[in-house]
C-alpha cells in the first residue's frame, strides 16, 4: 500500500490519498506496476488540481510505503516534481512506520512524557501530593494514552517502556522510593496499570460498537455478531462477535481483532450492562481501581512523605534500609531495640518529649498503634483521621530525625 500525504498551499490542509494495489509475483513487475497506476493517478489529481484551481505542494508531499520486506521504491512523480519517501509518516498525533511498527512512536511519547516529569520532578517537594497527582492526570497520563488502542500491538518491551513512566509519576506523587514493589506503589496512589487501562478501552470500544454507539465507518470495520444462549441460564444471554481469521500475529494484535477477542471472552453480567455509563462501572469494579483516602493528601509536604515512605517500609529508619538491602544492621542508635516504626513512634529514648507530647494530642484515638498512626483508624470520620495524621506528621517533624532534604 501507497500514502499520499498532499498539501494544499492556499489553505495548509491536508488531503490523503490511498490505493491499493494488486502486486504480481515478479519483483520487477510490482515495482513496474506500482510506478504505472499511481503516476497515472497523481497526473488526474494534478489535472483536476488544475480544473478547479487548487494549488498543492509537490515538495511538501510524502510516500509511503507498507510492507515487511524490503521492496524496490518506484519513481513517483507529482508535478513534474520527484516525490519523497519517508519511512515514518505523524498524522494526528499518531507516528505511522513502513514496517507496522510502533517503536518510532513510543520513543515519541517517551520524549513528551520525560519533559512532563522533569517539571514534576521539580515540584516534588514544592507542592501538595494532590496537585502533583492532577498534573500527572491532566497532562502527562494523557500523552500516554492518546490513540493507544491503536499503539497496543506494540512489543512488549515498548508497553513496558510506557508503564514504567507511569511508575515514576507514582514515585513523584507519592514521594516513594524504587524499593517499593509495584503493586504497592499503585495500590498508594491509587491507579490501575496503564495495559489495564488499554484492556478497559478496548471493551468500551467494543461495547460502543456492539450497540451502535460509533460511527457507521467504524461499525461497519466490526465483524457481524452472533446471540449465544445458554440453555441452563437464561440470564446467560450474550451477543458475542464472529471471531476474526487471521494469518499474521500482527494482525490478530491490532485493535478490532483483539478488541473482539477481549470481548467475546468477558463475563456475561459485565457483557449484559444496559448501559454505556453501567458498563463503565462494572469495568472498574471487575479491574479493581485502589481508593486512597483523603486524609493521606494531607499535611506539610515532606512530612507527608516521611509517614508515606513508613508506611511502605522505604524510609531512612534503619530496619527499612536494612529490609531493603541498603545498610548492614537493623539496629537503633539509642541501642535498645531495632529501629523500626514500632520502636520509632512507641519505644526509642531519643524521642521521649516528642512522644509525650503526641500522647496528649492524641488521647481521644487511645489505644494507639502503629498501623492507626500510618494506615488511619476505619471507624473515625475522615477529618478525625486528618487530625490523627497531622499529630502524627508533627511529632516526625520534631523528632528531627529525618533530613530536612530528601531526593
Amino acid at each position: 500500500m501507497a500514502l499520499f500525504r498532499l498539501r494544499k498551499s492556499w489553505v495548509g490542509q491536508y488531503f490523503y490519498y490511498t490505493k491499493k494495489i494488486r502486486l504480481a509475483s515478479a519483483p520487477a513487475r510490482r515495482c513496474s506496476c506500482i510506478e504505472t497506476v499511481l503516476n497515472s493517478d497523481l497526473e488526474k489529481i494534478s489535472s483536476w488540481a488544475n480544473q478547479w484551481l487548487v494549488n498543492f505542494n509537490p515538495s511538501k508531499t510524502e510516500v509511503m510505503f507498507f510492507s515487511f520486506r524490503d521492496i524496490a521504491q518506484p519513481s513517483l512523480t507529482f508535478d513534474n516534481t520527484p516525490l519523497n519517501f519517508v519511512d515514518d509518516h505523524k498524522h494526528l498525533g499518531l507516528t505511522i512506520s513502513h514496517d507496522c511498527s510502533w517503536h518510532t512512536h513510543i520513543i515519541n511519547i517517551t520524549s513528551s512524557a520525560s519533559k512532563v516529569l522533569s517539571s514534576m520532578r521539580m515540584l516534588k517537594f514544592k507542592v501538595k501530593r494532590s496537585t502533583l497527582n492532577n498534573i500527572y492526570i491532566l497532562y502527562l497520563r494523557p500523552l500516554l494514552e492518546y490513540a493507544s488502542v491503536v499503539w497496543d500491538s506494540c512489543t512488549q518491551y515498548e508497553k513496558d517502556t510506557i508503564e514504567k513512566l507511569q511508575y515514576e509519576a507514582a514515585r513523584i506523587v507519592t514521594g516513594l522510593t524504587r524499593s517499593v514493589s509495584i503493586q504497592n506503589l499503585l495500590t498508594e496512589v491509587g491507579w490501575v496499570s496503564l495495559a489495564d487501562r488499554r484492556i478497559m478501552q478496548k471493551l468500551i470500544l467494543a461495547y460502543k460498537g456492539n450497540n451502535g454507539l460509533l460511527p457507521d465507518y467504524l461499525i461497519d470495520i466490526f465483524p457481524p455478531t452472533v446471540h449465544n444462549s445458554n440453555n441452563y441460564e437464561l440470564r446467560n444471554n450474550t451477543t458475542n462477535f464472529v471471531t476474526l481469521p487471521s494469518r499474521l500475529e500482527i494482525y490478530s494484535k491490532s485493535v478490532i481483532p483483539d478488541s473482539v477477542k477481549l470481548w467475546n471472552n468477558l463475563d456475561s453480567p459485565t457483557h449484559n450492562a444496559n448501559t454505556l455509563t453501567s458498563f463503565k462501572s462494572k469495568l472498574k469494579n471487575k479491574f479493581k481501581s485502589p481508593i486512597v483516602p483523603s486524609f493521606y493528601l494531607i499535611g506539610e509536604r515532606f512530612y507527608n512523605v516521611v509517614q508515606t515512605r513508613i508506611r511502605n517500609r522505604c524510609s531512612n529508619l534503619n530496619n527499612d534500609l536494612f529490609y531493603n538491602h541498603l545498610r548492614d544492621y537493623p539496629d537503633c542508635s539509642c541501642g535498645h531495640g531495632i529501629e523500626d516504626a514500632e520502636h520509632f513512634f512507641f519505644k526509642c529514648s531519643h524521642y521521649a518529649d516528642a512522644r509525650r507530647l503526641l500522647f496528649i494530642n492524641t488521647r481521644r484515638f487511645h489505644p494507639l498503634s502503629t498501623h492507626k498512626l500510618l494506615h488511619g483508624i476505619d471507624s473515625l470520620t475522615i477529618e478525625e483521621n486528618k487530625s490523627l495524621f497531622l499529630e502524627v506528621q508533627t511529632y516526625i517533624k520534631s523528632t528531627h530525625r529525618f533530613s530536612s532534604t530528601a531526593s
